[in-house]
């Protein structure tokens, strides 16, 4: 039984698999995963930052919140929400929750989470199909908006057992029109895994960073977070992906796009066994006039867990609610 190891890799441009293992998932041998249950939550709100830490910094366990992507980053000091939700997890649509700007809050520039539930039988967890988050804070004051969401979800897999991986995938997109201090996405989750008594098997985090400060003194990329507190699998059996790329956009002082992910080698869980997966999204916004979002063009097609956290393409009536948004709170900024 491997223990108490850890694997933090720090931020870089580009992603890579470790040795032997190829980017592409494995279809799972057993369809046995029963439908989850739990809690999906949803908070968008403003914070205020100070000092800066060497180190990723998430509430794990916890509420999830990212409070710092490490490498010299901004510490988050504290938050104010200004909406939430939480409600029980469900095959389908949750939410698609929307926080338009607020006069009384004028740094917020408006989120939006849009979230689902899903089942296959052979992979479950949660799915993103939008996310955004915009913020406005004037260079002189040391905070920005933020858009976190995620789950606090098990389930029991079934009579002929259960193989495959557990990860996440995230893609994103980064712009800043006017000004420039940090952007910052960050997931982890805790995963937990007992046998058919009920007996612990095995307990250990995954996470993926990505943050950048554009022209500014700090590292730009992406970062990969691995736990190991119980029995997990080996640091070097585990699969790193993603891309970072820097782009020249008219009107813009800066932006950039890509994605991240991270995947277990294949698992096995026999009849019986229960699982448990605890873990949040973050976005972090503090740019004078920009917003960060879902970028489906970087959706990677052979990235994928069965178990765990991904992403998927939003229908069209729903591409263009998203774009009416940001159209929206582009106008409001502009007046402002």
């Amino acid at each position: 039984m491997m223990r108490n190891e850890s694997l933090v890799v720090w931020l870089r441009r580009r992603a890579f698999a470790c040795a032997g293992l190829s980017l592409i998932f494995a279809t799972s041998v057993h369809a046995q995963l029963g439908v989850p249950t739990g809690t999906v939550y949803t908070q968008h709100g403003i914070y205020s930052w100070a000092g800066a830490s060497a180190n990723p910094i998430f509430n794990i366990p916890g509420d999830g919140f990212m409070r710092s992507p490490g490498s010299g980053y901004p510490i988050v000091t504290g938050n104010m929400p200004l909406s939430s939700f939480a409600t029980p997890f469900v095959v389908g649509p949750v939410a698609d929750w929307i926080t338009t700007p607020n006069p009384a809050f004028p740094t917020f520039g408006g989120a939006r989470t849009t979230i689902s539930g899903f089942s296959t039988g052979n992979a479950a967890g949660l799915v993103w199909s939008n996310y955004l988050v915009g913020d406005r804070t004037p260079a002189t004051f040391q905070g920005g908006s933020y858009n976190i969401s995620g789950g606090d979800i098990s389930g029991v897999v079934g009579p002929l057992g259960w193989t495959g991986r557990v990860g996440m995938v995230f893609p994103f997109r980064v712009v800043a029109r006017k000004g420039w201090g940090y952007g910052a996405m960050g997931a982890v989750f805790e995963i937990e895994i007992y046998n058919e008594l009920n007996q612990l098997q095995s307990v250990f985090d995954l996470g993926v960073i990505m943050a950048t400060d554009g022209v500014g003194p700090r590292p730009d990329g992406l970062a990969w977070l691995y736990n190991n507190i119980f029995n997990g699998p080996a640091p070097g059996a585990l699969t790193l992906g993603g891309v970072f790329n820097q782009n020249v956009v008219p009107g813009a002082v800066y932006s950039a796009n890509g994605w991240v992910g991270i995947l277990t080698p294949q698992l096995t869980l026999g009849p019986g066994w229960r699982w448990v997966i605890q873990g949040r999204l973050t976005l972090l916004m503090d740019p004078q006039d920009g917003d960060m979002e879902i970028d489906y063009s970087q959706i990677p097609s052979n990235f994928s867990p069965d178990l765990g956290y991904s992403v998927v393409p939003e229908p069209f009536s729903l591409t263009a609610l998203s774009a009416g948004l940001l159209g929206l709170l582009f106008r409001r900024r502009r007046a402002a």
